[in-house]
């Protein structure tokens, strides 16, 4: 079995291409195989992809299996159908679960998400490569990577790439140095076939990949895509392709549309799963990220263990101990920009840890204007915009398979999909 895991793909913007003749194989998709609605958790906070996909991982409703934060499913040590699979004696093949967790036997391949900090059994190359795409992830919204990370990243491209693809590459690695979303459709890319890769040296019982690259780009600039038709738009120094005939959403969903095509072209049992979706954000805000976490945090003088960037505006700083971390709480709480606070916090005891978001989303100049114990900081140059919030997460997701017909016109809890 393959599960093809697109994270919050709306299916009513992958229609509006289809209804033009495009995107061929999601048109296929659709009209020749099971397709059930799922549903999620109620609370808007927790309609979140590393909430909600412990859910199709786990079994587990959110309230069970309390992974609430990138990072939870491995501290709680969440059972998983991975597990599952391998205690019944077979392989599995996983890459990029979002927010997962497993010991992988003898034969197994796993390679976490790109935003997880701990090691699986050493894959040679591949684990290099590894490291190199978490690098890029996470250095997105501030730089263009260190120059041995690209190099590992040539390197896999060369070692992985499959020939049929060559051209994508080209088109997207040029289009990149333009448009920077088109990185996340290279990386995408690249996970696929180093899947394919896999798929092709060994037989596995269960394979999945999780790709994101398309809930970037929704996040980012559906107000650039044909299939938005409201009022919105980017400023042009925030998204060329604001001012371009480059359609971010298309690009994205014309990959997907290919591996959609590859699955299905199996003949293998497979499951294609959005998780959540995105929908039209009618009140667009910003979102930022520190350049040099550390760096900036030390300057108002927060002393810590060590700090590990997760997705977007997400960060955890870790402690060497209770007391540590309670002095420290007390500063972050008491930053402001103006009267609303600087950071939003989430502490955790047992590990000595606080898990933070960056609170401000309003005009990247005030971070000129930080206060704390009576003093003004400026962090004007410590910020980096990660991006205008175009969309925003709805409860709501897709699940279409080609086994084991549902019962129509019933929506699933995520968490049911297991059984």
């Amino acid at each position: 079995m393959i599960s093809l895991e697109l994270n919050e793909i709306n299916k009513k913007w992958v229609e509006y291409y289809t209804s033009k003749n495009k995107l061929k194989n999601f048109k296929k998709l659709f009209k020749n195989h099971y397709l059930v609605n799922t549903t999620s958790e109620e609370e808007y906070h927790e309609l979140e992809p590393w909430v909600q996909w412990p859910s199709f991982y786990s079994g587990q409703s959110f309230h069970e299996h309390k992974c609430f934060h990138i990072g939870d499913f491995y501290k709680n040590k969440t059972i998983n159908i991975y597990q599952d699979i391998q205690e019944s004696g077979k392989n599995v093949l996983s890459i990029s679960p979002m927010n997962c967790y497993f010991e992988e036997n003898e034969d197994s391949i796993f390679i976490p998400d790109p935003w997880e900090s701990f090691t699986t059994k050493d894959k040679g190359f591949v684990s290099k490569l590894y490291s190199a795409i978490r690098s890029k992830v996470n250095s997105n919204a501030t730089s263009n990577g260190k120059f041995s990370d690209n190099a590992i990243l040539l390197f896999g491209l060369l070692k992985f790439a499959r020939f049929k693809n060559y051209f994508k590459y080209i088109k997207y690695i040029l289009l990149s140095l333009r448009f920077k979303w088109s990185q996340a459709i290279v990386l995408d890319l690249l996970l696929f076939d180093l899947f394919m890769y896999f798929k092709r040296k060994n037989t596995y019982s269960y394979s999945s990949i999780f790709l994101n690259a398309g809930a970037h780009i929704q996040h980012h600039h559906l107000y650039d895509s044909n299939c938005y038709d409201g009022h919105h738009y980017n400023p042009e120094d925030y998204s060329p392709a604001a001012k371009s005939s480059i359609d971010p959403i298309f690009e994205i969903l014309s990959i997907y549309d290919n591996m959609v095509g590859e699955i299905v072209g199996t003949k293998e049992n497979f499951m294609v799963t959005t998780g959540l979706q995105q929908v039209e954000n009618q009140q667009p805000y910003c979102q930022y990220r520190f350049k040099d976490h550390s760096k900036s945090l030390k300057k108002i003088g927060l002393q810590f263990k060590n700090i590990v960037a997760r997705m977007s505006r997400d960060f955890t700083i870790y402690f060497e101990d209770r007391e540590q971390m309670l002095k420290n709480v007390e500063i972050m709480r008491n930053c402001k920009i103006t009267d609303k606070l600087l950071f939003e916090l989430d502490e955790d005891k047992e590990s000595n840890s606080i898990f933070v978001k960056i609170g401000w989303n309003g005009n990247q100049d005030e971070f000129m204007n930080v206060n704390y114990d009576s003093k003004i900081f400026d962090f004007r140059k410590d910020i980096a915009l990660v991006s205008i919030e175009n969309s925003i997460h709805i409860g709501s997701g897709w699940h279409v398979r080609n086994f084991s017909k549902p019962k129509q016109d019933t929506d699933v809890p995520i968490w049911n999909l297991k059984k």
